[in-house]
Formats: C-alpha cells, sequence, structure tokens
C-alpha cells in the first residue's frame, strides 16, 4: 500500500500505511480491511468513505519542545455529507478526548471541519472556523498550538494563557482577543479575525468559558 506523504519544514515523511481504528466507536464500519482510507498512488491525497475513523502513526513522534509553533495546512473537500467529518492529533486512538472531555477541555485534539449534526452545548470535538459544505472545498491552515493547550502539557514547556470570553460592546469596532459582539473582521483590533459561531457551539477556539447567546467574538 502507498504510503501518505506529509511534509514538515520543507522535508517530505512518508507515513507507513498501517491504517488502526479508533477504539472509541463500537460503530465503526469493520472489517478494517474492508474499510480502509484509500490513498492514492502519489501519497498525497486520501479518501474515506462511510464511517471510518482510521489512525496512521507518525513516524517519528517530536516533542512540544521541538514544535513551536506546530502549524498544520491541508486541502479538504465533502463529497457527501455524513454527521462529523474531521481530524485527530493524538495518540490513544479514543475520538475527541484524551482524558475526559467533559471536565477537562484541554484534553479535546480534534477538529471538526465539516459536521451535519448538533455538536451540543459541550461538543467533544473542535469546531474549525470554517466549515466545509456538502460538495465544497476548503483549504485549512491551523495553528495546533493555540487551538490544543494539552500539546503544552509535557514538564518544562511554556504554557500559553488564553483570554476569558466576555461581551464588552454591539458591533463595535476595536473588539479585543475573546470580546464580542462582532459582525465581521473590520469590527476587530488589528488582524484579528471575528469566529462566527452560529446557533449551536459554545466553544470558541483559543479562547477559555462558553459562549451564550448570540454573541461571535
Amino acid at each position: 500500500l502507498p504510503s501518505l506523504m506529509l511534509k514538515m519544514d520543507g522535508v517530505d515523511i512518508a507515513v507507513p500505511n498501517k491504517q488502526i481504528s479508533y477504539k472509541s466507536h463500537p460503530e465503526d464500519n469493520r472489517p478494517i480491511r474492508d474499510w480502509l482510507v484509500d490513498i492514492d498512488s502519489t501519497g498525497l491525497e486520501a479518501t474515506v468513505k462511510g464511517n471510518a475513523w482510521r489512525a496512521f502513526e507518525f513516524p517519528q513522534p517530536l516533542s512540544i519542545h521541538d514544535l513551536g509553533d506546530f502549524v498544520v495546512s491541508f486541502d479538504f473537500s465533502v463529497a457527501e455529507a455524513g454527521e462529523i467529518h474531521g481530524l485527530c492529533f493524538e495518540e490513544n486512538l479514543i475520538y475527541a478526548n484524551v482524558d475526559n472531555a467533559a471536565s477537562d477541555r484541554d484534553s479535546i485534539r480534534c477538529v471538526t471541519t465539516a459536521y451535519f449534526q448538533d455538536l451540543g452545548d459541550v461538543p467533544d470535538i473542535i469546531p474549525t472556523k470554517y466549515q466545509t459544505p456538502a460538495g465544497g472545498s476548503h483549504r485549512y491552515v491551523l495553528n495546533l498550538s493555540k487551538i490544543f493547550s494539552r500539546l503544552y502539557s509535557e514538564e518544562g514547556a511554556v504554557v500559553p494563557t488564553y483570554m476569558t470570553l466576555l461581551r464588552v460592546s454591539n458591533n463595535k469596532p476595536g473588539l479585543g482577543e475573546c470580546q464580542a459582539d462582532c459582525d465581521n473582521d473590520g469590527e476587530c483590533n488589528g488582524d484579528l479575525v471575528c469566529y462566527q459561531r452560529g446557533t449551536t457551539t459554545t466553544y470558541v477556539p483559543g479562547c477559555d468559558g462558553v459562549a451564550t447567546g448570540s454573541n461571535d467574538y
């Protein structure tokens, strides 16, 4: 089977095509050999069909001390809508959490790039700013070191701090990080981006707290 080709700091890395199923999905399509992620001959494109959560093991795991700002980028498209389309960056093969997502928000290490069901008040997967519609595509650039603070849990690592959600004004310019309420990027200070969270998402990436009402941050 062709390896999955990734690039890190300009260096090509071949990830062996030894796919593992997630432990926490008993409804996952089995047997796994009949529901593999299809890697094309170049190793640059992966296609997932059915209810399949599959893991690829990075050949040389790195310490957080070697990562700095851990930014990943990829092109993503949805041919047919499923309940949740997402990516996880973890090693325990348990969907969405390392310990207990209900009690520890930092434990979540999965992001959704497209979802077509209610995620609930405390989602066990972090929604990205842009959710790809069925039939659509999008290029994602995600700074995981800012989304997943547990990346900094190793001893000696510098833990980033996050602002608490705060409603300051209604659609007035100059809103700071994690402040509401904005309707567009122009109402935010500097190069900050207005996070349009919709009606079901209460979690704002990079901020502490639970969003309420129709506030966007």
